[in-house]
């Protein structure tokens, strides 16, 4: 598991009160998932960007992400490039941290500013997340724990609790894989009348996954014939 360290730094009321000058009057601290591919296919990668918007003085976050584990398979977690705009961060040094506590849970994505310098405003992607698709079907990503006690969520330079907006699931699709253009053997079975007999027949059919999807999407059995 990886070690957790923490920073103690004194408070920077001079840069606090010029960033709320700046910052949007109205604005709401809002995060939200970006997909690379809202519909990916079996064993495609899926990265997935935890963006942030509306922020006026983020200095740091905290958060957990959780994710159907039998259609995705986490390969990797990795910092965003947001905090690091305004100066050196726990993620340059090599010590952004996760956990993975339970099976489809990511807790604990954490990243800190290091530097006595004023959070970041404005909107940007926090981390990423990165998967393999293990199977076709519906599924969601979902925040995580975003407000809860002992410093989850969000702090800004003064060391204060930033609460995040509640972000709804973000839903997706994965698809089957798309077979290459062919000749291909569909198996169907057919059930004699009355007899309570039942008899395989094979057809070999020729696919072409661009023309006739249909010939993919309806679930049939294919294999490549020899």
């Amino acid at each position: 598991m990886p070690k957790i360290l923490t920073i103690l730094r004194k408070p920077l009321i001079g840069a606090v009160c010029l960033l709320a000058f700046s910052a949007p009057v109205n604005a709401v601290p809002i995060l939200s998932f970006e997909l690379s591919n809202a519909a990916p296919q079996v064993g495609d990668s899926l990265s997935v960007n935890i963006r942030a918007a509306g922020m006026a003085d983020l200095y740091s976050y905290h958060l957990g992400v959780g994710f159907d584990a039998s259609m995705l398979g986490l390969t990797s977690v990795a910092p965003g490039g947001f905090l690091a705009s305004s100066g050196l961060t726990l993620g340059a040094l090599g010590l952004f941290s996760f956990d993975i506590p339970s099976t489809g849970q990511v807790s604990n994505i954490r990243d800190s500013l290091l530097d006595p310098v004023p959070g970041v405003a404005g909107g940007g992607i926090l981390a990423t997340l990165t998967w393999k698709m293990l199977a076709a079907g519906g599924s969601a990503l979902n925040f995580l724990n975003l407000n809860a006690p002992l410093g989850t969520g969000g702090l800004n330079s003064m060391g204060q609790a930033i609460t995040f907006a509640s972000a709804a699931p973000t839903n997706f699709t994965a698809l089957a894989p798309v077979p290459a253009p062919g000749n291909y053997q569909v198996t169907t079975t057919a059930t004699v009348a009355g007899a309570g007999e039942s008899k395989t027949a094979v057809t070999t059919v020729t696919v072409n996954p661009v023309s006739q999807p249909e010939a993919v999407s309806m679930g049939l059995k294919i294999q490549r014939a020899p």
